[in-house]
């Protein structure tokens, strides 16, 4: 096991709020998916938008997904500051400017597709506590390593948590002749796990050993992860921990639910059902570099010739932090 020398910084992201109703399937029905995080870190932020139809009655299938577009996209704070959207990709909402929010403030989320408003209910960005330590150990039955964190919790007060994570590592494609462009590239990867903690029962002690994800030993090169840890109300919690034990059957967060997961999101000119969470957060990173090759046994997925940039997420750019140093 080996753990990373601390990097930090603020990379500036009760059930009575959140139901599940039973589905029955009917074809061409429209439902609007709302997803989105605003947190503290500076940067530009995303909301997706979308239309679930013909819900399955199997729990095994995936409804369809159509992307919105042309839609108004808002999140304004409780002292009438309005950052504005705009459409970076198809149903996919970018903030203009890089920005973030503030611990104390409240915000909520206002969309507009054609004549039909909607809101999400206010919520109040709270502090959160830095990460102390990422460390991981490889675990030789899953031929995965396994990466966790360490973080203080603060007494005297209840808090609820959020870990998201995202990626780089190396791939090099050219096991012998020489290319003009390009044999060596970075992957980008943005984890889709749903890591949640609450301190009911361990308030204001250490967080040790909290499981992040796991990583296969699919090919040698480094990989630098960063997480993110973030606070969350109550309601997101719920919402988070429910959408958890949904996605066990359909494996990916931006896959819809088997069934329809009622969020914080209303319509606010009809009766019309919304699905979906947007969660406002502040936010702390902390980041490290895994070295696989020590695990490293077989050929691994990457293991043709060609230009290196046509696999997905690649970029021959060096990204910022490579070859962060770590403590045996």
């Amino acid at each position: 096991m080996r753990r990373f020398t601390l990097v930090l910084g603020i990379i500036v992201l009760s059930l009575s709020c959140v139901e599940v109703i039973d589905l029955i399937p009917r074809t061409g029905e429209d439902v609007l998916v709302v997803e989105g995080v605003f947190t503290t870190k500076i940067k530009h932020h995303e909301i997706k938008l979308s239309y679930t139809t013909n819900y399955p009655s199997n729990s095994n299938v995936v409804p369809e997904r159509k992307p919105i577009s042309s839609a108004l996209v808002e999140v304004i704070s409780n002292d009438g500051e309005v950052i504005s959207f705009y459409e970076s990709a198809i149903g996919t909402y970018s903030s203009v400017d890089e920005v973030g929010g503030e611990i104390g403030k409240e915000y909520h989320l206002r969309v507009v597709i054609d004549d039909k408003e909607y809101e999400s209910v206010p919520e109040i960005i709270t502090p959160v506590t830095r990460p102390d330590s990422l460390y991981y150990e490889y675990i030789a039955e899953e031929d995965k390593i396994a990466v966790y964190i360490e973080t203080t919790d603060p007494a005297n007060e209840q808090n609820f948590y959020r870990w998201s994570w995202n990626s780089n590592y190396i791939v090099i494609t050219n096991f012998g002749d020489e290319l003009d462009c390009c044999a060596r590239c970075f992957i980008s990867k943005e984890g889709n796990d749903i890591v949640l903690y609450e301190d009911t029962y361990s308030n204001g002690q250490p967080i040790k050993n909290k499981l992040i994800t796991k990583i296969p030993v699919d090919i040698k090169g480094d990989y630098l992860i960063f997480i993110n840890q973030m606070s969350i109300s109550l309601e997101a919690y719920e919402y988070y921990h429910l959408l958890q034990r949904q996605l066990t059957s359909t494996g990916n967060l931006f896959d819809p639910p088997p069934s329809r997961l009622i969020g914080n999101l209303t319509s606010v000119s009809g009766q019309e059902t919304v699905l979906g969470y947007f969660s406002v957060s502040d936010e702390k990173t902390i980041y490290g570099q895994i070295e696989r090759a020590p695990y490293f046994t077989g050929l691994g997925k990457v293991s043709r010739y060609g230009d290196c940039r046509l696999l997905t997420n690649s970029d021959t750019i060096t990204p910022q932090l490579w070859n962060t140093k770590f403590l045996q």
